[in-house]
């Protein structure tokens, strides 16, 4: 279970998040990061269309412009993420309508808020319509290439488990 505590001891504008596990730790070094710069894109479009009343409805991968990752976004690949768009989006930084710009960076937040929390993440996840939970059906095909087709199945809902390092299924030769 992940607890969320603020350095300046409240939530909103100038928080900063600490993420801590059920040792007290915090999260674990070997989480592996897929994120660079580079591949974070920021949909203007899409940022500046939301409003932060209907924040529960927003694609917060696509808010923090990583939707290619998803599932796969590690907690440090969200936090470099939320960085990143804080820098670029940040209100104070805007030159235009700042009613948009405040409720896009409120969109933000909100996104990172649910991301960065274990438990959050997973929720968000589990109802994720990206996610694909087809189970291909059995086949002679299937049978064939039984770890190629149904390895991916373990790799992708290996996510829902309580413990970190779920075995892969394997290979033929294994």
């Amino acid at each position: 279970k992940a607890v969320v505590s603020t350095q300046s001891g409240h939530y909103g504008r100038g928080s900063r998040y600490n993420l801590v596990d059920d040792e007290g730790g915090d999260d674990s070094e070997d989480e592996k990061e897929h994120l660079s710069e580079s591949d974070i894109v920021i949909d203007v479009k899409y940022i500046k269309s939301l409003e932060a009343k209907d924040w529960k409805d927003q694609d917060h991968y696509r808010v923090l412009g990583i939707p290619n990752l998803r599932v796969k976004a590690s907690t440090k690949d969200v936090k470099k993420a939320y960085k990143y768009m804080v820098l670029k989006c940040h209100p104070d930084k805007s030159q235009g309508n700042t009613k948009v710009d405040e409720e896009a960076f409120t969109c933000i937040q909100k996104a990172y808020e649910q991301l960065c929390v274990i438990d959050g993440k997973r929720a968000y996840d589990s109802v994720d319509p990206e996610f694909d939970d087809d189970v291909p059906n059995v086949t002679e095909h299937n049978k064939q290439n039984f770890y190629k087709v149904f390895g991916i199945i373990i790799e992708n809902n290996a996510q829902w488990s309580m413990n970190k390092n779920v075995p892969t299924l394997g290979t033929e030769i294994d």
